[in-house]
């Protein structure tokens, strides 16, 4: 199945490139922490898909379905959660009167960081 590996990722990412505007629609329709916890769902069964896989038995179906449902919760997750931060930011400039906004933004970014660098870690 290794030389389906492009095709596979070509349509994940078609998919993407079409699903981050229906993202950005559901937001605003109903509101970021629900179509946040869609993106948790879809996420975690992606998550929880992925280890049901039989390495003897999948198919490139399979495959193509769980890389195709991964992307469209990852495609969510990004511009979504950034928007939460900003109202979070927003919200204690308004109550505290001071911008920590770097403040919040570098947390984050050490936050996504470090997470990437123990992901990595376990995967050795």
């Amino acid at each position: 199945m290794g030389e389906a590996f492009a095709q596979v990722f070509l349509l994940a990412f078609t998919v993407g490139i079409f699903v981050a505007p229906l993202w950005a629609w559901l937001a605003i329709r109903t509101g970021k922490k629900i179509a946040m916890t869609i993106v948790f769902l879809i996420c975690a069964f992606s998550f929880v898909y992925t280890g049901l896989l039989q390495p003897e038995s999948t198919t490139l179906t399979e495959l193509v379905f769980l890389k195709t449902i991964q992307t469209i919760g990852f495609v969510g997750f990004g511009p979504i959660c950034l928007t939460m931060i900003s109202e979070i930011i927003d919200y204690d400039a308004l109550k505290q009167g001071l911008d920590r906004s770097g403040t919040y933004f570098s947390a984050y970014t050490f936050l996504l960081k470090n997470i990437g660098a123990v992901a990595t870690a376990s995967g050795l």
